[in-house]
């Protein structure tokens, strides 16, 4: 399973694995940047709603889950730029919080399924409303989470 939550569609990686049965990619993104054809095998959501982002998220999550697909691995892209302040790709209402409860849901569904998970703190861009140190706070959400199953 490839779990891109980063911002930007996720072209390059369904370009790359789109003829590839076994594996699927879960792709949520708040940015059209890089938009893609979904297939069976690839899905994405572009999020025009921040109410919206974390249910969207659970239902593609519920719908694996629905498929009887047992995953070897999760390749999961932490993408932080879809924070509201980020300076490239961030979405108003997409708050600290609402990354934080993404996080954890993300942490949690793999340890339910014994599923390993590696990841990247990826996305995130400092800007006149997002400096470094708040960026770092942004990442340490995904060491949190991860350290924390």
């Amino acid at each position: 399973l490839i779990l891109d939550l980063d911002a930007h569609c996720g072209g390059g990686t369904q370009s790359l694995i789109k003829d590839e049965p076994r594996i699927r990619q879960i792709d949520v993104s708040v940015s059209s940047f890089d938009r893609y054809t979904p297939s069976e095998n690839c899905s994405l959501d572009l999020i025009r709603d921040p109410k919206q982002y974390l249910p969207v998220i659970r239902g593609r999550l519920e719908e694996a889950d629905s498929r009887g697909i047992q995953f070897d691995l999760c390749l999961y892209n932490a993408g932080m730029d879809p924070f509201e302040h980020c300076a490239v790709g961030g979405m108003a209402g997409i708050t600290q919080e609402i990354l934080a409860e993404r996080e954890r849901l993300i942490f949690e569904w793999c340890r339910q399924r014994s599923l390993p998970i590696a990841f990247v703190v990826a996305g995130g861009y400092v800007g006149d409303q997002l400096d470094k140190a708040d960026l770092v706070d942004l990442r340490r959400l995904t060491l949190l989470s991860a350290a924390q199953v």
